[in-house]
């Protein structure tokens, strides 16, 4: 019996019941002995409604037509018969024939009814795949506790923030925040501000400002605030991003307290908030390179802290951008100013802040059109020293763009471009769709709507589109993948199979939905919200990238030397492997509504 409860509980749905229900289902079942070549519903040998739990061996669901048996699915250990809604019905042309010989849990339909009041049951015997995917708890950082994950920003605020009006002196301020044993200080004024002890040492002692005058010629602006409710990784990022040390936290509109980086560092032993000061002290390459290695570090740590995917893609882009900035800070100081306006463009996953670490060198320098030739020189210099840059910290080269390396970066707006896409050349257009600026003057919003635009009408998005059409896999089946037509392979490429697909299609809802979002998942809600394509299957597919860019994070880590990319199906947990099979249906499901203008020529589907 003990075994039972054992086998069971390391299966969905069962794993997630509590224990003496286990041992309430094991004691009810029956063992069942099936020899190779049974037939399971034809034969009639089953009890009326029955769950066939598979303990060893495998079954083949199979389509019987004039030609033979065509196979739909295969299930191994752990898999239940009743899972599958066509076998739940009784369809006459679907049976289920023993592939080996195959032992089986029977759990009788009046043993089983009681059970369908557990959500986890009725997922598992009803639900469609993406509710099983958005219901995933699989791997070691999905369980519950997680410190990160639990705490929210309001939980790390102990005191009432200390506040000052403008007309306040610096060195009253000063004497306040010292009694207070705190190193900022609110100032009340319109608009607000926060007195920093940086900012006494870089405003009032450094510059020699005077200790006499009021704090508000001295007060950071504008003031950058959280939620109370917000994650402690969202608090995170935003220090990260905009590179300060004290963050006020507001409740229904009002300051209710601040948290410091000292604060959150005491979370997180390698956190990107002192990695960030470590890059500032960073004077060589080789200081650089190794302040690379150690942000892989922190994702590490994040990722076995349990931190969704998209957060630790997040933080690695902020902190890839840090460096990149630096980088062009010091190029820009030799080069002298650019003759004219520029931005420069992190493009396909850096642009998505979905890049595994380090990022590839990925990006394009923009200028203005009309840019007078020396421009074409100072970007060239700029894209060339940067990117050697980058390179020497190693970043990976570029596969999605062309680097920045090569001369002249991107062009003017008006050039060649937009030409290309119209005689459906999209090669670059992937990437640059999903570009963000990183640094620079020039505003590039209205070049990278106009292109959104240019793509859409030109059709090549649609193009697009039909490159996204991937046929995934059927399942995991004892160690191996099983393809859709029989065929086995030993491995699965997740980003080749899987992200990449997903990627593609959600770059294609957001062209035709005009969605400016440049995330995966948050492409696929927002074109869900604006009806391109159906809102339960937007949910859906922005789990199911979660969920894999999870996986492949945890099996290979931030860094793609690792290998996560490329999984072997023994990796994953049972259960893991389980879902692996509605990840593929949500693929196939998503590929066959995103692709449905590309094959009938019909509009994008609309609610």
């Amino acid at each position: 019996m003990d075994e039972i409860v054992r086998f069971l509980a390391e299966h969905p749905p069962w794993r997630d019941l509590p224990r003496d229900r286990v041992a309430e289902v094991a004691g009810r079942l029956q063992i069942e002995y099936f020899a190779r070549g049974a037939r399971l519903l034809s034969a009639g040998g089953l009890p009326s409604g029955a769950l066939v739990v598979i303990r060893s061996g495998s079954i083949d669901l199979v389509h019987k037509g004039r030609g033979g048996d065509e196979l739909l699915d295969r299930l191994g250990e752990g898999d239940a018969l009743a899972a599958d809604p066509r076998v739940a019905r009784r369809a006459p042309d679907v049976d289920a024939v023993a592939r080996e010989d195959t032992l089986a849990y029977i759990l009788r339909r009046e043993h089983l009814l009681p059970l369908m009041d557990e959500p986890s049951v009725q997922r598992f015997l009803v639900g469609t795949p993406g509710e099983r995917v958005r219901n995933a708890r699989t791997g070691p950082g999905s369980h519950p506790g997680k410190e990160l994950l639990a705490t929210v920003v309001g939980d790390l605020v102990t005191r009432t923030p200390l506040a000052c009006s403008p007309e306040t002196p610096v060195r009253e301020a000063a004497q306040r925040m010292r009694d207070a044993g705190i190193g900022s200080m609110l100032v009340l004024a319109d608009p607000p501000g926060i007195l920093t002890d940086r900012d006494l040492r870089d405003r009032v002692l450094a510059d020699g400002g005077d200790p006499r005058g009021p704090v508000g010629q001295f007060r950071s602006m504008p003031l950058v605030t959280v939620p109370a409710d917000a994650p402690v990784m969202d608090a995170l990022a935003l220090m990260v991003d905009r590179g300060v040390r004290h963050l006020p936290v507001t409740r229904e509109g009002s300051v209710v307290g601040v948290i410091t980086d000292t604060d959150l560092l005491r979370r997180q032993s390698r956190s990107p908030l002192l990695l960030r000061r470590v890059l500032e002290r960073a004077r060589s390459p080789e200081e650089t390179a190794e302040w690379v290695g150690m942000v892989g570090a922190s994702l590490e740590t994040l990722v076995g802290g349990g931190v969704q995917a998209s957060a630790v893609g997040r933080i690695g882009s902020l902190a890839a951008d840090a460096l990149l900035r630096r980088l062009i800070e010091r190029a820009t100081a030799r080069l002298g100013p650019a003759p004219t306006e520029w931005t420069w463009l992190a493009t396909g996953a850096e642009g998505r802040r979905e890049s595994a670490w380090p990022p590839s060198r990925a990006g394009f320098v923009l200028w203005v059109d009309g840019a007078p030739s020396t421009m074409v020189a100072w970007c060239a210099s700029l894209a060339a020293e940067v990117s050697g840059g980058l390179a020497i910290a190693g970043f990976r080269p570029a596969r999605e763009a062309p680097s920045p390396a090569e001369p002249g970066g991107l062009g003017p707006a008006s050039g060649g471009l937009a030409i290309a896409v119209a005689e459906g050349d999209t090669a670059l257009l992937p990437a640059l769709l999903d570009a963000r600026p990183v640094a620079g003057t020039l505003d590039p919003a209205p070049f990278l709507r106009g292109l959104s635009e240019a793509a859409r009408r030109s059709g090549a998005v649609e193009r697009m589109a039909s490159r996204a059409n991937t046929v995934p896999p059927r399942g995991f089946f004892q160690g191996v993948v099983l393809e859709r037509d029989g065929g086995i392979d030993d491995r699965l490429d997740l980003d080749l199979r899987c992200l990449w697909p997903l990627e593609s299609m959600a770059r294609v809802v957001a062209v035709r939905g005009g969605v400016f979002e440049t995330s995966t998942p948050g492409r696929f809600v927002d074109a869900g919200a604006l009806g391109v394509i159906p809102t339960v299957l937007a949910r859906d597919l922005a789990a199911t990238w979660e969920f894999l860019a999870g996986l492949r994070l945890r099996l290979g880590g931030p860094s793609p030397a690792l290998g996560g990319g490329v999984i072997e199906p023994d990796r994953l947990v049972p259960a893991e492997r389980r879902l692996m099979k509605d990840v593929f249906a949500v693929i196939q499901e998503g590929t066959e509504v995103v692709g449905a203008p590309v094959a009938t020529g019909r509009p994008a589907w609309t609610a």
